[in-house]
């Protein structure tokens, strides 16, 4: 089976046969690559959206930060980015977000603002509340 159709498949068969959706998302996660941080997110992705599974969604995002190299800041930034949009966990986001600033090179300063400006949370006052970086 190609990757994609683990997802194609689970999604089609979650509002008929969610026990067998959920067996291919868990199958899914087998065949995930490390080196690829989409993989998981996308499983996170159907675990919320078709079978609003938070639970195993929070897990698969987990998995993912933990088996990613810390170095890694571009992966770092993908799954923060799940984290936000897909589970709206801000507190593992910023953690998450935390481990990619430190992985930065100054090169990278660009991306991180760009990042901070898309999913920065602010306050009345303009002040950050996620995602914040005193060495932005």
């Amino acid at each position: 089976m190609r990757f994609s159709a683990y997802f194609e498949e689970a999604a089609r068969l979650s509002a008929i046969d969610p026990a067998q959706a959920k067996k291919l998302l868990r199958e899914a996660e087998a065949h995930s690559l490390a080196s690829v941080p989409e993989h998981l997110n996308h499983c996170a992705k159907v675990w919320m959206a078709c079978l609003h599974d938070r639970d195993n969604a929070m897990r698969c995002l987990l998995l993912n930060e933990c088996r990613t190299a810390a170095d890694d800041q571009a992966a770092l930034l993908e799954i923060t980015e799940a984290y936000l949009v897909i589970v709206r966990d801000f507190a593992s986001a910023e953690r998450c977000f935390k481990k990619a600033l430190a992985a930065a090179t100054p090169a990278e300063t660009e991306r991180f603002r760009e990042f901070l400006e898309k999913y920065g949370r602010k306050d009345e006052n303009g002040n950050s509340l996620y995602l914040e970086s005193a060495d932005l």
